[in-house]
């Protein structure tokens, strides 16, 4: 379900930008090898980057948020 929406903290920013644009999505759920939860990567956060010169070839490991916010409901 959440495939679409998956990175690894591994991936570049371009390729992280080609996921958001192929799904039409503003922000990324970062997971480690075994598929857990690290953090978010959104799209400020990727243009943030660029403002800090940051080149498209660099990883998203220094530039995604580690500690979000996040909301969920009990069933």
């Amino acid at each position: 379900m959440f495939e679409n929406y998956k990175v690894y903290k591994n991936f570049t920013i371009e390729q992280a930008m080609q996921i958001q644009k192929k799904n039409s999505i503003k922000c990324l759920i970062v997971v480690d090898k075994k598929d857990r939860f690290i953090g978010i990567l959104s799209d400020g956060d990727i243009r943030n980057a660029i403002l800090k010169k940051k080149k498209i070839s660099e990883k998203i490991e220094k530039i995604f948020n580690k500690k979000p916010y996040f909301f969920y409901e009990k069933k």
